[in-house]
């Protein structure tokens, strides 16, 4: 009678084989479950590492696209600078080359109208008549006429010459001597080229005649 308990504990000792597969399943679960988890993470880990470096390579690939714009462009600016300089200096060496041809025609200018006036461009017959009336006023002579004819010995000549000839005929009345003395002088001071070819006197008259030879130069 004693025995029979017992043997009871002891087979309730014994495991249920339904709650042994059941601990089966459970554990298979769980394994499963941090298996896919792990993986889970790596894969995030993973992710995350490749998005960082393709971030990354954007940013860098972003910059070098700039940098590469802005030393293209700093490069365009650079030359048109260089190129601005080099037309600016060019202007300037201009500029001051005419400065000196002025400053050099500014200082021949003088010169240059006393050779015109010496030897004049053309006839110039208005300038003529003007300075003979008034050397002879200023000798109190009068002027009473003035003809001028070109060179007939020029002008047959079928070579044309650049320095051209006139003969002046002036007649002069109502002076002395010494009043056709300071005329003739005045004459030979006279900024215009002109050579006395002779003089004829009238005592009874008072007159003179005098007969002169402008130049001036044709081309």
């Amino acid at each position: 009678m004693l025995n029979a308990p017992a043997t009871k504990n002891v087979n309730a000792l014994k495991a249920d084989p339904a709650d042994g597969r059941a601990n089966v399943v459970v554990i298979g679960r769980d394994k499963n479950r941090t298996q896919f988890v792990g993986a889970a993470e790596q894969f995030l880990r993973s992710y995350r590492l490749i998005f960082g470096l393709t971030v990354v390579i954007c940013l860098l690939g972003t910059a070098l696209f700039v940098y590469s714009v802005y030393v293209a462009n700093v490069v365009d600016v650079q030359a048109l600078i260089n190129q601005k300089t080099a037309v600016l200096e060019q202007r300037q060496a201009e500029l001051e080359k005419l400065k000196s041809i002025k400053i050099n025609f500014t200082q021949l200018e003088g010169p240059a109208k006393k050779i015109v006036e010496v030897l004049p461009m053309s006839k110039d017959l208005p300038a003529i008549f003007v300075q003979m009336e008034a050397l002879a006023v200023k000798h109190n002579l009068f002027l009473a006429s003035i003809d001028v004819a070109d060179d007939k010995d020029a002008a047959a000549s079928k070579k044309k010459l650049p320095l051209q000839k006139l003969f002046i005929n002036v007649s002069l009345t109502g002076g002395d001597y010494f009043a056709l003395k300071g005329f003739l002088a005045d004459v030979e001071k006279n900024l215009r080229l002109l050579d006395v070819r002779s003089l004829a006197y009238a005592p009874d008259t008072m007159s003179f005649n005098l007969s002169l030879a402008a130049y001036f130069y044709n081309d």
